[in-house]
């Protein structure tokens, strides 16, 4: 991870992070994302563990319902716990 990612990190300790797209997401980038989800403590650059600790609320999005075998099977189980569907216009 970056030391750019890291700072930004840092900055939306206690907030939200909406990511949309996730299905488009490199299979290095669906990886840290499923550690940073499972994660109270920041990582840095190098991927180490810091004792600075971190909140995050995630929310994900999608152009279409996410299906097995798109994305890693662990971010698929954690993004699918709750879904909302909005209807269209």
């Amino acid at each position: 991870m970056s030391v750019q990612l890291t700072k930004k990190i840092k900055e939306l300790n206690g907030g939200t992070i909406v990511l949309d797209k996730i299905n488009e997401l490199s299979e290095y980038g669906q990886k840290f994302l499923l550690y940073q989800i499972n994660q109270t403590n920041l990582v840095d650059f190098k991927g180490n563990l810091t004792d600075e600790k971190i909140k995050l609320k995630f929310i994900f999005t999608s152009k279409n319902r996410l299906k097995r075998g798109e994305i890693n099977e662990e971010l698929f189980l954690e993004v699918n716990s709750s879904k909302i569907q909005i209807p269209l216009l």
